[in-house]
């Protein structure tokens, strides 16, 4: 009994894992390509929870935006998105 009890407690952490990726999925794939300043700030808003305080566009690549963010422990980030492909750089 208490086996059984365990395989479905693993069943639904593993479910609940796949709705969250989903659904993580969904709102990143729901922003067109190429991103716009926006739709950048909109993405790391969404990825990382920070408040967005500014985006621009990367003085050395064009296809670069970097977003300033405030996150919750008061710390100021950095962040860099490419606009053509929407990947999150550091």
């Amino acid at each position: 009994m208490r086996l059984m009890k365990l395989k479905l407690s693993i069943r639904c952490v593993i479910i609940c894992a796949v709705a969250l990726m989903y659904l993580n999925a969904l709102s990143a794939a729901e922003l067109s390509l190429p991103l716009t300043q926006q739709s950048a700030a909109q993405l790391i808003a969404e990825q990382f929870g920070d408040k967005v305080l500014s985006t621009s566009v990367d003085k050395d690549k064009a296809s670069l935006f970097r977003v300033k963010t405030l996150a919750e422990d008061g710390r100021v980030k950095i962040y860099y998105v490419d606009s053509i492909t929407g990947q999150i750089l550091k």
